[in-house]
């Protein structure tokens, strides 16, 4: 593959491989007018890894124009490492036991993205995966996530889990108070009077074709 794509906090990352620069914009396009990718990306600024390639002008421009089609704006600056608390997570698992009786269970690594700060107004996450928040989602925040969207805070912003559309996506928070939360194509808005009285740690999922709040118990789920 000549070109490759990566959510990442900041919007979307387009690695470049070697080949044909028509070759590339073919299978940049390509990937880009998938669905899952459209809807994912869409508005997002693009940041780009281009290896030992020296792009010229004619060719960033080309590269922008594409972009455009898909409402998306290139972001030139040279990548600069992250903060490792800012950075996702490539190999969470839970602890578990190992033996010869469960390892036919199915493998429980996940990937995701761990944000340990406070999401404020105006700020805005995209990740194609689940999506961990140390801190709070403020009014005004957003987190878009393709997964799971597990919030060690309080929920006060929008939430938009399993964007690609699934419905067996969660969403969990010690407070869950949202402007508005989506799980796959369902969408809801949390009732006014759930934030005047913290009831605990909550869980929202899908079940039957809406979305249901349920207290979160500690290895109920």
């Amino acid at each position: 593959m000549v070109v490759s794509l990566k959510g990442t906090q900041d919007g979307l990352l387009i690695t470049i491989g070697d080949g044909e620069w028509p070759q590339i914009l073919t299978e940049l396009q390509s990937q880009l007018d998938r669905p899952r990718a459209a809807q994912f990306f869409r508005g997002a600024r693009a940041r780009l890894a281009p290896g030992e390639r020296a792009l010229s002008e004619t060719e960033i421009t080309e590269l922008t124009g594409l972009l455009e089609q898909h409402a998306m704006q290139l972001d030139l600056q040279p990548l600069a490492p992250r903060p490792r608390e800012h950075a996702s997570v490539d190999a969470a698992r839970p602890i578990a036991e190992s033996s010869a009786a469960n390892k036919s269970e199915p493998e429980l690594w996940v990937e995701a993205a761990l944000v340990r700060r406070t999401v404020r107004s105006g700020q805005v996450i995209r990740y194609p995966g689940h999506v961990v928040v140390h801190g709070d989602v403020n009014p005004g925040a957003e987190i878009v996530a393709s997964g799971d969207v597990i919030i060690w805070g309080k929920l006060r912003g929008m939430v938009h889990a399993g964007a690609s559309g699934d419905d067996k996506a969660v969403v969990g928070a010690l407070l869950l108070a949202p402007m508005q939360l989506r799980i796959g194509n369902h969408i809801a808005r949390a009732p006014d009077e759930r934030g005047k009285k913290e009831r605990g740690a909550e869980i929202a999922r899908v079940r039957d074709g809406r979305i249901v709040i349920e207290s979160w118990k500690v290895g109920k789920d």
